[in-house]
């Protein structure tokens, strides 16, 4: 049996799926404000609470396989999925930070990114390495 995301679920949702509901906000803080990756982390909630969270949910649905930095700012992540299959992501460096004579920052660095949500993707993007290839590991 898969396991479900717990990312899917809003508070209010996990607050109506887990008793006593109060645990919903704790389990809320724990993932999107102290970013735990394991529910054993989360040492405010019960053991045997912490066990059936993770028996029955994940908290990360995709796990890096591979990333790659370039000197010029741009990092390529490969992720794998829990079926095994990859998807790629790409963090492009846009614009540099521009600094004054004064040392304040006049403009922010500027990114975007770039996420092939396609197992397989035939687009062909010349900066997602794997897909272009058609290199999955």
């Amino acid at each position: 049996m898969d396991k479900k995301c717990i990312l899917d679920y809003t508070k209010a949702e996990l607050s109506l799926m887990v008793k006593p509901s109060f645990r919903a906000k704790q389990i809320w803080g724990w993932i999107y404000h102290q970013y735990a990756e394991t529910f054993e982390a989360m040492q405010n909630l019960p053991k045997a609470m912490r066990e059936e969270l993770d028996n029955t949910y994940t908290i990360m649905p995709l796990k890096i396989a591979r990333k790659e930095c370039s000197t010029d700012g741009t990092i390529k992540y490969l992720f794998e999925l829990s079926d095994g299959k990859t998807i790629e992501t790409v963090w492009l460096k846009m614009k540099d930070e521009s600094i004054d004579e004064e040392g304040n920052i006049e403009n922010e660095a500027r990114y975007t990114v770039c996420v092939s949500t396609q197992v397989g993707c035939k687009v062909g993007c010349t900066f997602l390495s794997y897909c272009q290839r058609g290199v999955y590991p």
